[in-house]
């Protein structure tokens, strides 16, 4: 679960409506008591990764040491992405069988690369103390919103869900084939260039109001004066650290 609240400049993908799924057993099987809904307090790009069956791991998805300098920071996101490109080329190829598996599971690698660089941006811009770093994970929201925002806008990806044969899979990969189609049309896969174009600059107009949003709350200095006996009940090393100053007040 995620540890901060998200804000505008978090939701990253227009995806709201694949939550809401009920998983229940492997993804082509049907169950008659249905699993609780995934969990909507994670990020929409996740919701795929909790549908689809198993499949081979990004190496650079495993654990790995925390990026430490801008230039780390901006290798992490450019090398998530250069794989959810050559994922997403590969999905468009044309092919003679485009079986539930040979679509979703790339479809959900590529969300899971788009996640990694997403949810990355959002925990240091919110926590680290480097203003650099702080700056340059912002940039790898926008790199991250960006790309989610042109997949959903490809009209050959859409076409790719569209023509993906689930007759032999259960009711829960149907209906999320149903469901991810419904993403690409209301993400606006069928318009045309020029609203295309209009749909990414909203998009990184809502991006920028969030990030503004958060960043107005993280810098805020703002400090009220209280008497000490309103400390009453806190921990001690807090009321410690808030000593009264010359006018007997506490600065919080």
């Amino acid at each position: 679960m995620r540890a901060i609240k998200t804000s505008p400049a978090t939701r990253i993908l227009p995806n709201p409506r694949l939550l809401g799924w009920h998983r229940s057993g492997s993804v082509g099987q049907t169950s008659k008591s249905p699993a609780p809904p995934v969990a909507t307090t994670e990020p929409s790009c996740a919701v795929l990764a909790n549908l689809v069956g198993p499949q081979s791991t990004s190496p650079t998805l495993a654990a790995q040491p925390m990026p430490q300098t801008v230039a780390e920071l901006q290798a992490f996101a450019r090398s998530h992405l250069q794989r959810a490109q050559l994922l997403r080329d590969e999905l468009a190829k044309p092919q003679l069988a485009r079986t539930w598996s040979k679509v979703f599971q790339p479809l959900n690698q590529i969300t899971k690369e788009i996640g990694a660089v997403a949810n990355l941006g959002e925990l240091y811009a919110a926590v680290h103390p480097d203003a650099d770093m702080r700056s340059a994970a912002e940039d790898l929201q926008k790199q991250a919103r960006s790309f989610e925002t042109s997949l959903y806008l490809d009209a050959k990806l859409h076409d790719v869900v569209r023509q993906s044969d689930v007759s032999s899979a259960g009711d829960d990969v149907k209906r999320l084939k149903s469901k991810t189609i419904k993403a690409f049309e209301r993400s606006g896969a069928a318009a045309n260039a020029k609203s295309k174009a209009r749909i990414q600059e909203l998009g990184d107009e809502v991006l920028k109001t969030g990030q503004d949003f958060d960043r107005n709350i993280r810098q805020d200095v703002r400090q009220i004066l209280v008497d000490p006996a309103q400390l009453a009940g806190l921990p001690d090393d807090y009321v410690q650290a808030h000593q009264p100053n010359a006018d007997g007040k506490c600065v919080i």
